[in-house]
């Protein structure tokens, strides 16, 4: 009996040893969103592989810059004037969309940038910084990066809002390097506006920004987001213009889609739909849709994606600046759009049969009566972003004035948490904590974990 003592207590030491190895690595698994969970499967939106950064856009230089204190940073195209970076009045930022050609982009805010100064708009000024960071795959781009650029195991993870992969264990989001980006530019003391300008899977990130980001330090910064041709945009009730089933789409109301199942790396501040959907409408936002934008088999064709305007990206564009307007209830006529939402237009006549909609206590708190965003249709454009943003009204959308403030009246904070649910049921939602955690839902104890405590009863 006394010989075998040893052997049991190694294969417990080795066993246990096994356990928390798998323990530990389940808890530091990088979560995906829902669109990339569902979208692996397929195969497919992975993008170019990129062995160069590409060739240097005309008027800027490559930059490294720092995010968070780890020694981790976000490759960028930056413009080379000003000569003293600090001394910049305006700052637009634009992110590429799934080929991650931020050098293309880059180009892009340069030519309408040039025109918007040819055209005196408002907020053109010689005076400005131009930047256009680039989002890496470790699975695409392994050529294209150094050891401390951060990067992403699924390529264009980072449209969801998923953590990176690369350098090990840094688990940053998008929206963590767009807040860098604010902060760093913000506190330049001559700096006026920052802009965020996207399209297509940029604008997919962009807009959950929008929602989710945080506010400037610098409080007489002001801050827009141009939101152009994205596949889906974030929707802050389970309310959606056209029928499907549910039961065969059980992700439609996750994360990014919905703010069930919240999965991103990045703390949510406030931490309900219905206070980020306020605050949200009180911000300077823009949507440029080319209203040729019509492809059926391109973006995100995924069920979830479907249920938020069927298979056009214009569509879906259209059927959501009705939404927001309905769920905020503005005044005046409900812009026409091609959806149907039953529980929210008592003006416009279809059979709700299918549709899956909130109830009215879900929808408590939105109607504020305000909507500070703005809609601008180009004609003539489809899904590319020249022509979206070499057009006036594009160009506007980025250097137009700025939108009047909106005063919400009441208190947001105040406001219960919205549940989201299918059809029926409903469950509070899934958010991440205020320290940057991803949320965590209590359950059924884990495999690991029910082996884990059977090993440590047998082993003592």
């Amino acid at each position: 009996m006394l010989a075998r003592i040893p052997l049991v207590t190694l294969l417990c030491f080795l066993l246990l040893s096994e356990l928390v190895t798998a323990s530990s690595t389940s808890l530091n698994r990088v979560r995906r969103d829902a669109y990339t969970t569902l979208r692996a499967a397929t195969h497919g939106g992975n993008g170019p592989q990129l062995t160069t950064v590409g060739a240097t856009p005309p008027g800027a230089h490559a930059a490294n810059i720092p995010v968070g204190n780890n020694g981790a940073n976000v490759f960028a195209w930056v413009s080379s004037t000003p000569a003293q970076e600090s001394s910049a009045t305006s700052a637009y930022i634009i992110l590429h969309g799934i080929d991650r050609n931020a050098g293309f982009y880059y180009n892009v805010l340069s030519n309408a940038n040039q025109a918007a100064l040819r055209a005196m708009l408002p907020g053109a000024s010689p005076n400005t910084l131009l930047v256009a960071p680039l989002f890496f795959s470790t699975t695409q781009d392994v050529r294209a990066y150094n050891a401390s650029s951060l990067a992403w195991a699924d390529p264009n993870a980072w449209t969801g809002g998923d953590g990176s992969t690369h350098p090990e264990s840094s688990n940053v989001s998008v929206f963590t390097v767009l807040d860098t980006l604010l902060e760093k530019y913000s506190k330049y003391s001559g700096m006026r506006n920052v802009t965020f300008v996207a399209h297509g899977g940029g604008a997919q990130v962009l807009q959950r920004y929008a929602v989710v980001g945080k506010d400037p330090p610098n409080s007489n910064v002001a801050v827009r987001y141009v939101i152009g041709d994205p596949s889906s945009m974030l929707y802050f009730t389970r309310d959606r213009p056209v029928p499907f089933n549910p039961a065969t789409c059980p992700m439609y109301d996750d994360f990014r889609y919905g703010f069930s199942n919240y999965t991103a790396p990045y703390a949510l501040e406030p931490d309900s739909p219905r206070d980020l959907f306020r605050r949200y409408i009180a911000r300077d936002v823009r949507y440029v849709i080319g209203l040729g934008d019509v492809v059926k088999d391109e973006g995100d064709q995924l069920c979830a994606g479907r249920a938020t305007g069927g298979a056009e990206r214009k569509d879906r564009s259209l059927d959501y600046w009705a939404y927001l307007n309905l769920l905020a209830n503005t005044t005046g006529s409900t812009p026409d759009y091609p959806g149907f939402y039953p529980a929210l237009d008592t003006r416009k006549r279809g059979d709700p049969r299918g549709y899956v909609t909130s109830t009215p206590e879900e929808r408590q708190g939105f109607a504020t009566g305000q909507l500070r965003h703005q809609m601008y249709y180009i004609n003539g454009a489809g899904h590319n972003a020249d022509q979206v943003y070499g057009s006036g009204d594009g160009q506007k959308a980025i250097f137009g004035a700025a939108a009047p403030a909106v005063s919400l009246s009441g208190s947001a904070s105040s406001s219960t948490s919205m549940s989201a649910a299918g059809p029926t049921g409903t469950r509070e939602p899934a958010l991440g904590g205020q320290n940057g955690g991803t949320a965590q839902r209590s359950g059924p104890i884990s495999l690991v974990g029910l082996v884990f405590l059977l090993a440590v009863g047998f082993c003592t």
